[in-house]
């Protein structure tokens, strides 16, 4: 029986205070569809009409009003069988609308009943019109109001019909009236009212600093959707976990090379990993890292991997005294008359000392191929200590024997097999052999 006893007292406590808040008295247009047409017969063109409309209200407790409404629409009555024509319709409505919910809260879904009268194309019908409705508060005296309702007809040559309405409702009584209650024995004890939590997590609206948005207790009820620890109020970017520091951003990169700002010792310019964010280094400045660049302490061309080129007149010049470099028959000894052009490369060679050279030594095919093939390389060997011999640095020479398998002529003819037996000399920039 005691666990009867609070649903016993539960209507009486709703009553047990003398006074609460009731709506405001309000007054306002309507706009409104009405699918009247729908009762001729044969299918109907247009099914809705719409029309203008007043209506007034009045709170009668903090959960119930009553409400008066009238309006007036010219509905479309064609058909597939009708002409179009406008014809007027009048209707004025009393109902009672129950609130869920009590004073104070901004949007308020109620239902409603009532009992009205619609006059159209001079006939009378009585309805009752059923239905729900949403009331959002605009303004602190502004209202939006909607509805749906389905007109139940009692009697008359009009059939029940569909109605749906949005509207704008304004005070027009500024002061709060308040709605006296009936007092019951004071013996009963008044239960307070539960505070209110609005966004339901658990903190209530007093002591929540987000009351619409659920929350964290140890944010005071507000969110942290990213769960950094920033608030998202805080939060400059609230899908992403970061750092206080950055208002709850992640580390920038700004110059987007990947690697993040504190990390990155060139912040402004993209570069590598492995040079700690900055670009590749360029010792010669000549647009080719050094990484890249075979010849890294000289400034070069890029076609040229980084190198300078060498001159076309250097280059001529060295094709022809190679030409005029000879060795006496089966023999890797220079002869008398080359030392002249060797010369001509050795001053090439000093004059500028940045520049390296590459020998290649060529045979006829008198004789074996392992025999030629020793033979080339001694006569490029010869060339090299020739100029070794006279100053040139070992680190800038190199040679190769290609014995008789790189013939300029051929080897049929006494003047072709001349051509075959000769040595070329290759200059180039070059610092990283």
């Amino acid at each position: 029986m005691k666990f009867l006893t609070p649903l016993l007292l539960c209507p009486l406590l709703i009553f047990c205070q003398e006074k609460s808040f009731v709506h405001s008295t309000t007054l306002g247009p309507k706009f409104f569809l009405i699918d009247m047409t729908r009762n001729f017969p044969f299918a109907t063109i247009s099914p809705m009409n719409s029309g203008l409309g007043v209506e007034f209200v009045k709170g009668l407790s903090s959960h119930f009003d009553w409400c008066l409404e009238t309006g007036i629409a010219f509905t479309d009555s064609a058909t597939k069988v009708r002409q179009p024509s406008k014809d007027g319709l009048i209707h004025a409505n009393f109902s009672v609308r129950a609130r869920m919910f009590g004073h104070g809260y901004p949007i308020q879904p109620y239902l409603t009943a009532g009992i009205g009268f619609l006059n159209f194309n001079q006939y009378l019908n009585l309805h009752m019109p059923l239905g729900m409705g949403l009331e959002f508060r605009l303004f602190n005296d502004v209202f939006i109001v909607t509805e749906a309702r389905y007109r139940v007809a009692s009697f008359g040559a009009i059939n029940s019909h569909y109605y749906y309405s949005i509207g704008v409702a304004g005070v027009i009584n500024k002061k709060s009236k308040l709605a006296k209650k009936a007092v019951v024995s004071p013996s009963f004890t008044i239960i307070p009212d539960v505070p209110r939590d609005l966004d339901g997590d658990g903190i209530v609206d007093s002591a929540d600093d987000c009351p619409t948005i659920a929350g964290m207790a140890i944010f005071s009820g507000c969110p942290d959707r990213d769960g950094d620890g920033i608030q998202d109020r805080y939060d400059s970017c609230i899908e992403t976990p970061g750092f206080a520091r950055y208002n709850g951003c992640p580390v920038p990169d700004t110059d987007k090379d990947g690697i993040n700002d504190e990390q990155d010792s060139c912040v402004f310019v993209p570069g590598l990993p492995m040079y700690n964010g900055c670009p590749a280094p360029d010792f010669d400045r000549d647009s080719v890292s050094d990484q890249e660049d075979r010849c890294p302490s000289i400034a070069g061309d890029r076609q040229n991997q980084g190198c300078p080129i060498v001159k076309d007149e250097i280059v001529k010049r060295i094709k022809t005294a190679s030409a005029r470099i000879l060795f006496f028959t089966g023999s890797a000894k220079l002869t008398p008359s080359s030392f002249k052009p060797l010369n001509e490369i050795l001053e090439i060679l000093r004059t500028d000392t940045l520049l390296t050279a590459t020998v290649h030594g060529h045979t006829d095919n008198i004789g074996s191929t392992v025999s030629n093939q020793v033979l080339s390389e001694r006569r490029a060997e010869a060339v090299v200590d020739f100029l070794i011999d006279r100053g040139i640095n070992a680190g800038r020479l190199k040679f190769a024997g290609y014995g008789e398998a790189a013939p300029i002529s051929e080897n049929e003819t006494a003047a072709g097999r001349k051509a075959n037996r000769r040595v070329e000399v290759q200059l180039e920039y070059k610092t990283n052999w």
